[in-house]
């Protein structure tokens, strides 16, 4: 996910949507199986994975992504 473009905390928020996706949809589907939850079902895997793989390629202005980091040296005991 960092590797995307993500930063920590958006990595984080995505993931938890992923996770809730498939355990609240599958007991949804599960006790509810009507055409609402289906379609409410779709709506959500449409726009976490538009903000898993879309979102972290608009850059925002005056941002420079990964590859420009350099992590902070290690630091001794």
């Amino acid at each position: 996910m960092l590797e995307l473009g993500h930063s920590h905390r958006r990595a984080v928020v995505v993931l938890w949507l992923w996770a809730a996706l498939i355990s609240l949809g599958g007991t949804a589907v599960a006790v509810y199986q009507n055409r609402v939850v289906f379609i409410a079902l779709t709506c959500w895997f449409a726009i976490t994975a538009v903000l898993t793989v879309v979102v972290p390629r608009v850059e925002r202005p005056g941002w420079s992504h990964h590859e420009d980091y350099s992590p902070p040296p290690p630091r001794r005991a």
